[in-house]
């Protein structure tokens, strides 16, 4: 069992830093998974889930276009 951490974005989508925050809080915490989220007007809701080991680049590519 995993446990999974929620943040919220502070604007309408995540900036580098929160993602480089949330893979830091990911490499150090044991059995981690932060969850990032955020809303884009007339869009929707989106989510970024990262775990032990995935890099700034595989976040960015997971990022809807």
């Amino acid at each position: 069992m995993k446990l999974v951490k929620d943040y919220i974005c502070d604007d309408i989508r995540p900036t580098d830093e929160e993602i480089l925050e949330c893979i830091d809080i990911v490499n150090k915490e044991e059995n981690c998974i932060v969850r990032l989220n955020w809303y884009f007007p007339y869009s929707g809701k989106y989510k970024l889930e990262i775990s032990k080991g995935d890099t700034f680049e595989d976040c960015k590519s997971k990022l809807p276009k």
